[in-house]
């Protein structure tokens, strides 16, 4: 599916990733602060093909000027599902604690960088080698 630049469509392909891990978990997803299947909560986003090419993330902070993505998001768990030509290749899962303290230091270390990005450049966030996701862990 070729990239367009419109709410509804990008909405759908979100929403296509979303019920794709909900069949991959199967209902057995336990948040790791309580234990439980209820109550946690998964913010789940689909990197286009571009990571492919350029052996990039991009973790989306700001929209317009206002808090989104990684910044906004209220979920315990962050999944960056991989697509290519329109087909998931694989998820990156992460606690979202982890995530924007992890991003923020690789930002400082020089690691990553800060960058415009998404539609018409409204957006920016963080723009993370793929090769590099594993140091979000230490």
């Amino acid at each position: 599916m070729p990239y367009q630049p419109a709410f509804d469509l990008d909405l759908n392909f979100g929403q296509q990733g979303e019920e794709w891990i909900r069949t991959l978990l199967d209902s057995q997803w336990k948040c790791k602060g309580c234990g439980e299947v209820q109550g946690c909560t998964v913010e789940i986003k689909r990197e286009r093909d571009m990571w492919h090419s350029t052996g990039n993330l991009f973790f989306e902070f700001e929209w317009n000027g206002k808090p989104s993505g990684f910044k906004a998001t209220k979920a315990d768990w962050w999944i960056h599902i991989l697509t290519l030509n329109g087909h998931n290749q694989g998820a990156l899962i992460i606690p979202v604690t982890m995530l924007r303290s992890g991003l923020r230091k690789l930002v400082s270390e020089g690691v990553a960088r800060v960058t415009p990005g998404g539609d018409y450049n409204k957006a920016r966030g963080v723009l993370l080698p793929l090769g590099q996701f594993y140091r979000l862990f230490k």
